[in-house]
């Protein structure tokens, strides 16, 4: 039993986060949202982290979590009416932001799902920007299904800086796998996923 605790913390503290939350608010007006957000940044305690902008404006705060060695990273952003905040708490030291690289980049990714389901779903609301105009980890972002997303971004942004050309697979139900693309031959992807994209090295292009 005592075994099985053990490996159970220590599998804990290797997991990128232990728990997340969200929320999401409408209101009338844009102005109306702006007023909230700006009281609601305001008040989450923690310090700002840089971070790739999300929606019409956005604020990362990192903040020690209310258990010992842990953090909580929250991501406020607003999309026109819409006001949204995406909670991680992961084993990483809140006072060096350094060490919870892993978990920003999560909290990151799942900032981008919700962005993107509010965008997708919510009527009347438009996304700023273009496919076109995406880079690499905007891409990953928005090719990503929701089925594991934030480790499907993540994979993917491992794979480029190795510089190894690869591929995406999708299928129909939202399963992904990336595939190494060797001497330039086409993926073949399982029989039950098809490409949805192509990464190859920086040097050939992207």
């Amino acid at each position: 039993m005592e075994q099985a605790l053990a490996q159970a913390h220590a599998e804990r503290l290797d997991a990128p986060f232990t728990a997340a939350a969200c929320r999401l608010d409408f209101f009338a007006t844009a102005q109306g949202a702006e007023a909230a957000y700006q009281v609601l940044v305001q008040t989450t305690p923690g310090q700002l982290l840089p971070h790739r902008p999300r929606g019409d404006t956005s604020r990362l705060r990192l903040a020690p979590a209310a258990l010992p060695g842990f953090a909580r990273l929250t991501l406020w952003f607003r999309e026109e009416n819409a006001l949204a905040a995406v909670s991680v708490t992961a084993p990483c030291n809140p006072h060096e932001p350094e060490r919870c690289r892993q978990a920003r980049d999560r909290t990151e990714s799942l900032a981008a799902l919700l962005l993107r389901r509010i965008i997708t779903r919510v009527p009347g609301i438009h996304p700023a920007t273009t496919p076109s105009a995406l880079d690499l980890r905007g891409s990953a972002e928005l090719l990503c299904p929701e089925r594991d997303y934030t480790s499907c971004v993540a994979e993917i942004m491992a794979a480029r800086e190795a510089a190894r050309p690869f591929a995406l697979c999708l299928s129909s139900y939202g399963q992904w796998k990336l595939l190494p693309i060797i001497d330039s031959e086409p993926p073949r992807c399982p029989e039950d996923r098809t490409v949805a994209a192509e990464f190859l090295s920086p040097r050939a292009g992207s």
